[in-house]
């Protein structure tokens, strides 16, 4: 195990793998693309994510640049879900809804929740999320960082006319 997946691993409250089969597993997505990462890490909770960003950030500052790709279950058709740095995966813990309102406009979801399973808990307020083609397997925060569109944009709008807000991390971890 390298240095800094070691590091990451006594800090973090998820997973970290280095093993060849982890590392070949996330090497691709739904796309004709093929890298694989140096690290794979299954974050727990959002503190994790944000100690991953802050340390990446803090050795890029002494000149090691590692990237980040976050990945959630892999349907990006464009790459988008494969790089050569740290994969930080998280459909593993960090795929539920957080708080469902009755008015589904106000839920807050974690980014890896699949549309199915948000559609599944809202129906029955009336609520849904009318993307993408991919339903029953891609994530919320796939959907969020594409603005995934498709046949219903016509009438009901792209991503980002369903989103009110975002709670992320940035690259220095704040």
């Amino acid at each position: 195990m390298s240095k800094v997946a070691h590091y990451l691993q006594e800090h973090l409250l998820g997973e970290v793998m280095t093993s060849t089969d982890a590392r070949r597993y996330f090497s691709t997505d739904c796309s004709i693309f093929s890298i694989a990462p140096s690290i794979v890490v299954y974050p727990r909770n959002e503190n994790d994510v944000r100690k991953t960003a802050r340390f990446t950030w803090q050795l890029a500052e002494r000149g090691r640049i590692i990237p980040i790709t976050p990945r959630g279950w892999g349907t990006d058709l464009s790459g988008g879900a494969v790089g050569s740095g740290i994969m930080m995966v998280f459909p593993a813990h960090m795929n539920r809804i957080v708080s469902l309102d009755q008015k589904p406009a106000l839920s807050s979801l974690s980014l890896a929740l699949t549309t199915d399973g948000f559609n599944k808990h809202s129906r029955p307020m009336n609520g849904f999320y009318p993307y993408p083609a991919s339903i029953e397997y891609s994530s919320i925060g796939g959907a969020v960082g594409n603005n995934a569109a498709g046949e219903k944009s016509v009438k009901y709008g792209v991503t980002k006319d369903y989103v009110k807000s975002l709670r992320v991390v940035l690259a220095n971890g704040r």
